[in-house]
């Protein structure tokens, strides 16, 4: 990116950017945005390119909201920050102001990175090259791209409706999916859509799909009949962890208290025992990978005065 510089812009003048395809934005954010910018102007430059194909004209690189809003809101001109970019540099640019938003889908990211991979090979020959170009992990570019690539197959076994909330899915929930039988994928993907399920409830019913081959309106029925269990069993759960934690922070020996002091300002009560709580988390997490949980209850059984561990 270089030659940069500060300009007040006729909107008349700005397109969007020619290479971009996220063109669907909320209404009212747009309208929210609209009204911040009646009340205290434009805050935030866009950052746009010279033209490619129209001469005079600007490409609107990253800034598409605030444009929209600008325009609702009936201003003429708007601040701009003129750069001359290559498609490559651009595509960099919008990505990552995209990638930033909270309501862009795993769908527009795997589209997005795997255009600049198809675009732009010389500047992208790899993923691991992609990945470094905008600061994400190799395999998370790869889950990305395979996650659009699975929507992309179904796009013509669903209604418009309902591929509209299967785009929204997020990657984890569609990975799921992807266990499941080829034949039952779309009629799966459809159900967890319309449901919202999360990523357990996926894969239970994919493991009831695939591994009892009971259809999909029977492994759903049995995800539903099975979620007031699922929430009581984890509320009774969260109770017993509770319980158990005001028992072992009464019941630690001094001398862990005492070298928690050495490594700690004031303490309050509260941190105290937040303090204590990420002790026990890391102690019993070691304990796990160990294989020692057994025989450290036990050991805690003898040093108990009063046998409440059992």
């Amino acid at each position: 990116m270089v030659e940069k510089e500060f300009q007040n812009l006729s909107l008349k003048s700005l397109t969007p950017f020619h290479l971009g395809f996220r063109v669907v934005v909320d209404k009212e954010s747009i309208g929210e945005l609209a009204e911040t910018v009646k009340t205290h102007g434009m805050l935030e430059p866009l950052i746009v390119r010279p033209s490619p194909t129209e001469e005079g004209k600007y490409e609107v690189v990253c800034g598409l909201r605030r444009l929209r809003a600008a325009e609702e809101a009936g201003l003429e001109n708007v601040p701009c920050i003129v750069a001359e970019m290559s498609d490559e540099e651009a595509m960099e640019a919008v990505y990552i102001e995209n990638e930033q938003r909270e309501n862009v889908s795993d769908y527009e990211r795997g589209r997005w990175l795997k255009t600049m991979i198809e675009k732009f090979p010389g500047r992208f020959p790899t993923q691991d090259a992609l990945a470094k170009r905008i600061g994400k992990s190799q395999e998370l570019v790869s889950r990305l791209i395979i996650h659009y690539n699975e929507i992309e197959k179904h796009k013509n076994a669903l209604p418009p409706k309902i591929m509209t909330r299967v785009i929204a899915l997020p990657e984890g929930v569609v990975r799921e999916v992807r266990r499941a039988p080829p034949d039952v994928e779309p009629k799966i993907l459809e159900k967890v859509a319309e449901e919202g399920l999360s990523v357990r409830e996926t894969a239970a019913l994919v493991n009831a799909v695939a591994t009892r081959q009971v259809s999909v309106e029977e492994g759903l029925s049995e995800i539903k009949a099975e979620a007031p269990k699922k929430v009581a069993e984890a509320e009774e759960v969260k109770r017993a962890e509770h319980a158990l934690f005001e028992k072992l922070a009464d019941y630690y020996p001094v001398n862990l208290l005492d070298e928690i002091m050495k490594r700690t300002d004031i303490i309050a009560e509260e941190k105290l025992r937040r303090i204590l709580k990420a002790v026990i988390d890391a102690m019993w997490s070691k304990l796990q990978e160990l294989g020692l949980i057994e025989e450290v209850l036990q050991e805690a059984r003898r040093w108990s005065s009063d046998g409440w561990l059992f």
